[in-house]
């Protein structure tokens, strides 16, 4: 099991936001947290990366990772994308991608590897690799 959450707890102040949240997500795999607005699908994901104070157990192959920072959660792969449109509009789309890579700058292989499979999967971005990002449509 790559990730595995056991009976996670997230209060903001007095209020209880999320309560006994279990999950895993096997290698390879995706798993999708569905809810209502304000269900604490968001703080189930920020305690995940160690935004947000929690209780409960949250393992990386088997590694208990709940006193970590979220940089080191991060350099682990563990990230979090919100929902919305903002890529940094100023700079080109290919260095909103290297921006996704920073901390993996050393490893110029691997993040070509990682643009060349972006480009795979999104291939209109391949023409857009020196448009500004704020150009992109949503769409």
């Amino acid at each position: 099991m790559s990730l595995q959450v056991r009976n996670l707890n997230v209060k903001y102040g007095a209020v209880s936001a999320v309560r006994g949240v279990s999950l895993k997500v096997p290698e390879r795999k995706t798993v999708s947290i569905l809810g209502a607005n304000g269900a604490g699908k968001s703080g189930i994901l920020r305690a995940i990366i160690g935004l947000t104070r929690s209780t409960g157990s949250v393992l990386f192959y088997g590694k208990e990772i709940n006193g970590m920072s979220v940089h080191d959660r991060s350099l682990l792969g563990i990230q979090f994308v919100p929902e919305g449109r903002r890529v940094f509009a100023g700079l080109s789309v290919e260095a909103n991608l290297l921006a996704g890579a920073y901390n993996y700058r050393s490893d110029k292989k691997g993040v070509a590897l990682d643009v060349e499979r972006m480009m795979a999967i999104f291939p209109a971005l391949k023409d857009r690799l020196k448009q500004t990002g704020g150009t992109l449509s949503g769409g």
